[in-house]
């Protein structure tokens, strides 16, 4: 069902703030702003929104995502938080390094390199973290929608293949750089056409947004199919 997120929202206490982070740290583009919100385009298609408390759905709080760039701008990712005095972790997956530090709301914001040597500075997002209270039924949702799991996972977690960007559902619990899952995250995707989310009394809410689809899950994510 799912082709290609669409965006990811997160919650920001004082947009002028966050702004100052995601434009002058990581260089990244507005493209529209209004009052209690502001869309940031990546070059994979999908957008990075920042939105201030006051509507429904929130944008996520305390979010662990990734963004792709090229493994050989991690070292210079690191320098440039580091220029900011942003304290800054380092993991290595395989031939893979990741680099990651917190934005001005808490969000852990990870860097993790792609071999891909024409992409770009921030490719795009590559990993999104929620926190669940019921892993396998999580899980079995995320998989009616036809997202992969990826390996056996964990007693407390578990990847799945969303498309484009991976989908890790968390028991609370720290991550890497003390990262945590995020509460009532804010998702959009482009779904394949003719297909329906599911819609199961006491797992899901469900509304007709004007031309979309957008559904509540059990733990109060919101994921609205385009």
């Amino acid at each position: 069902m799912i082709e290609q997120l669409d965006y990811l929202a997160l919650e920001v206490k004082y947009l002028d703030d966050a702004r100052d982070f995601y434009e002058g740290v990581l260089g990244l583009e507005p493209a529209d702003i209004d009052e209690d919100e502001v869309r940031y385009p990546l070059p994979d298609g999908s957008s990075l929104v920042l939105r201030s408390p006051g509507r429904v759905p929130r944008g996520g709080v305390h979010t662990h995502y990734a963004f792709a760039a090229p493994e050989r701008e991690i070292p210079r990712w690191r320098e440039r938080a580091e220029s900011e005095d942003l304290v800054t972790w380092t993991h290595e997956f395989g031939d893979s390094t990741a680099v990651y530090f917190y934005d001005p709301d808490g969000h852990c914001v990870e860097l993790c390199g792609v071999a891909d040597p024409d992409a770009e500075a921030v490719a795009g997002l590559f990993e999104i973290v929620l926190e669940v209270e019921d892993l396998e039924s999580a899980v079995e949702f995320y998989r009616d929608l036809g997202a992969k799991p990826l390996g056996e996972g964990e007693n407390d977690r578990l990847r799945l293949d969303a498309g484009a960007v991976d989908i890790e559902l968390w028991l609370p619990r720290l991550g890497i750089a003390d990262g945590q899952g995020g509460l009532h995250v804010d998702l959009a995707f482009e779904a394949m056409e003719g297909v329906e989310p599911p819609s199961e009394e006491g797992r899901v809410e469900r509304t007709e947004v004007e031309d979309c689809v957008r559904v509540r899950d059990a733990d109060g994510h919101y994921l609205t199919f385009l």
